[in-house]
């Protein structure tokens, strides 16, 4: 499978005017970070694309984001897999949702005396059995017309509005639902198109208006388990033209380009329009080419709507909507005929019905909301241009600079500081109690591959000795120098009962040690803690200047471990990010910063078409060959905004003081004034720009 990094969601207000706190962004990444959940089409459970791991939460000054790891499936093997992992996935969803309440359903259900039914989840706790509504509720028929509609002001006598399609008894606990054709493939599996069914229910409140509604009559709910569903998709009130009498008569048909088939299963739209003295007939039905996979894969459920427009009041006197099912033959028929030719040829299930006075606005929102999904109504209403320019906001790329494109993880002082916070499988380690590096780099260097660590992992050491504190590197581990101002420290995992202590003495290490590197250069330095605690690995990561770093551990000298206590101590890290600096931009772009382990790494871009390379003291010869597309890249490097620097593999280094083995002894360069770390042999490893 390919894998994409992607955000997931964020705690900024989006489209929906909903805002997700860091606590319940959290509580989604604790939940599925190691389990996963289905990557869909349009929130539809029939069409898996993928598997969604979300990893962690990025922190930035403005902004927290729930951020993800996206395994899309490639080959047939991969769809196979992902189907088997799909029916488990909506086994455990059904099974850990119902299992709690089902000796009470079925006793309930008993004298009723329903028997071969099954339970599942679908917006509260439900169970399926052919007309169990009419078993339930025998009454419901006398409230029926002849297409099967419930009159609104009829049902809520009895019921009451809980929303998204779902209707409470007003002397029971039970709930009864709208019909299933309202949901996305007209599957029980999907949600509502709950956007329309919820507008369609305040029209009651209005005068002059009645509304009727077709009802599910293979499904019960338990109400007191009723959940709002969310789907974080977003579809806009188009801004149409109210000249409804200008509209010529005929047929309009309007198609999907291939990306909005992908998403929307749908070919065409047929709009038509007929003028009779003063009244406008209009009927709208969308042609699908993807089978109804809540029904069969056989058959092919199509949207129809039509509607009345009396032009001496300016509104609509009519208005409904069905679903038009096809076979496959049938289908195809319909393809080859205009609408006001096609005849009556299929299944016909009426799902609602409008009478009265209807004003336009609500007839274009209702008739947008009930094609959800459908891309062609704003086409053909004349807000094609609004909806490109809707698609072109969420399809907005910020242009790099020169310097993003070949340094990426540059950042200001201004710009404070980036954490991620990421949940882990548990791992085995060779000590049971203290704190271990793990997840060095890896180099294959010629025919060896080496585990690698910048030199600054020896100071992280050094620095913890000087306060009575150590820590266990993984063997053969290699120290490479990188003649720049950035430094990545591998991730320093703490272990066992006293996993909070040691974690707090870690910090006020890093402390001692940033504060004397500080005083030398202002570093840019990338470093990650962790901690094992409810059968996971926490890991966080933190990069910024070494200035803004230092501000940040000293206002966090204590992070704490145990879940409840950590999830207030991020909502504290938003607000301090949010106090301490101005709103980010983005920058530095955080793809190219998180790694699948939780690190925030800087990866340096190595310099192409060098040669004759050669290093003189700490300085570096070369040769680069620009190519004629690298104009941008050329003029950087000239003006100096871009360098090339180098990196050695270090193999001995001595202390400039003592003469001993610097990897070993207990000097160190920063926190001694008159220590120096004089390397004496090293390998060229390569070059790579920086600034």
């Amino acid at each position: 499978m390919q894998h994409y990094f992607a955000v997931i969601n964020g705690d900024n207000i989006n489209r929906k005017n909903i805002c997700f706190t860091v606590g319940a962004l959290e509580d989604a990444l604790h939940s599925n970070g190691l389990t996963g959940v289905p990557s869909l089409v349009g929130h539809d459970f029939h069409r898996p694309i993928g598997w969604n791991y979300p990893l962690g939460l990025y922190f930035e000054p403005g902004l927290t984001r729930l951020i993800g790891i996206y395994l899309l499936a490639t080959d047939e093997k991969d769809e196979e897999d992902l189907h088997n992992a799909l029916q488990h996935s909506i086994y455990l969803k059904h099974k850990e949702s119902c299992e709690p309440f089902i000796s009470e359903f079925e006793g309930i259900l008993k004298k009723y005396n329903i028997e071969s039914y099954r339970f599942l989840y679908s917006g509260c706790v439900a169970c399926y059995n052919t007309e169990i509504l009419h078993k339930v509720y025998p009454f419901i028929r006398s409230l029926m017309d002849k297409d099967k509609l419930v009159h609104i002001d009829k049902l809520l006598e009895h019921f009451e509005y809980l929303g998204q399609g779902i209707f409470k008894d007003k002397k029971s606990d039970f709930a009864i639902y709208a019909h299933q054709y309202f949901r996305r493939d007209l599957s029980h599996q999907n949600n509502f198109h709950s956007i329309f069914l919820d507008q369609f229910l305040k029209l009651n409140n209005k005068k002059d208006i009645t509304l009727r509604i077709a009802l599910d009559s293979n499904l019960i709910g338990l109400s007191k388990t009723f959940h709002e569903q969310i789907e974080l998709e977003f579809w806009f009130g188009p801004k149409y033209n109210d000249n409804i009498e200008e509209i010529p008569n005929g047929v309009s048909k309007h198609g999907c380009d291939e990306l909005q088939k992908l998403f929307s299963g749908i070919s065409t739209t047929e709009f038509y329009w007929k003028k009779k003295n003063n009244e406008f007939t209009f009927e709208v039905e969308e042609l699908k080419e993807r089978p109804s996979a809540g029904v069969s894969l056989e058959k092919y459920g199509c949207r129809y709507i039509h509607s009345i427009y009396n032009n001496d009041v300016k509104s609509f006197h009519h208005f409904d909507g069905a679903i038009r099912m096809y076979n496959e033959t049938k289908m195809i028929e319909r393809f080859d005929k205009n609408i006001n030719k096609a005849g009556k040829y299929s299944e016909y299930t009426k799902l609602f019905r409008i009478d009265g006075k209807l004003d336009i606005s609500d007839w274009k929102s209702l008739s947008t909301n009930y094609f959800q999904d459908n891309p062609l109504l704003y086409e053909y209403f004349g807000a094609k241009q609004e909806y490109e320019k809707l698609k072109n906001e969420i399809n907005y790329s910020h242009e790099k600079s020169i310097r993003e494109k070949y340094v990426p993880y540059e950042i200001d002082n201004k710009d404070g500081i980036r954490f991620f916070v990421s949940y882990h499988k548990r791992n085995e380690y060779p000590i049971k109690e203290g704190r271990i590096l793990i997840n060095p780099d890896i180099l294959q260097y010629g025919e060896e591959t080496l585990n690698i660590a910048e030199f600054e992992v020896i100071e992280v050491k050094k620095a913890l000795k000087r306060i009575g504190e150590e820590i266990h590197l993984p063997n053969n581990l290699t120290f490479i120098k990188a003649y720049d101002y950035f430094i990545n420290i591998p991730t320093i995992i703490h272990i066992g009962q006293k996993a909070h202590t040691l974690m707090n003495k870690t910090i006020l290490s890093l402390i001692n040690l940033f504060q004397a590197m500080s005083k030398r250069k202002s570093y840019t330095i990338s470093f990650s803690l962790a901690w094992e605690n409810d059968g996971k690995e926490q890991r966080i990561a933190i990069l910024g200047k070494i200035e803004e770093i230092l501000k940040w551990l000293t206002y966090n000298n204590s992070i704490p471990i145990q879940r409840i206590d950590f999830r207030e101590w991020l909502e504290k890290q938003k607000t301090w990010l949010h106090d301490n600096y101005p709103d980010s931009a983005s920058r530095p772009d955080l793809f190219k910063l998180i790694k699948s382990d939780g690190v925030l790494y800087m990866k340096r871009k190595p310099v192409e078409n060098i040669s004759n390379v050669e290093a003189v003291d700490e300085s570096l010869r070369f040769n680069i060959q620009f190519q004629q597309n690298e104009s941008e890249l050329f003029n950087a490097f000239n003006k100096g905004n871009l360098k090339v620097t180098f990196s050695n593999l270090l193999e001995v280094v001595k202390c400039s003081k003592t003469g001993e083995n610097y990897f070993t002894n207990d000097s160190s360069k920063y926190l001694d004034d008159d220590v120096f770390a004089e390397i004496h042999k090293c390998k060229l490893l390569g070059a790579h720009w920086t600034i």
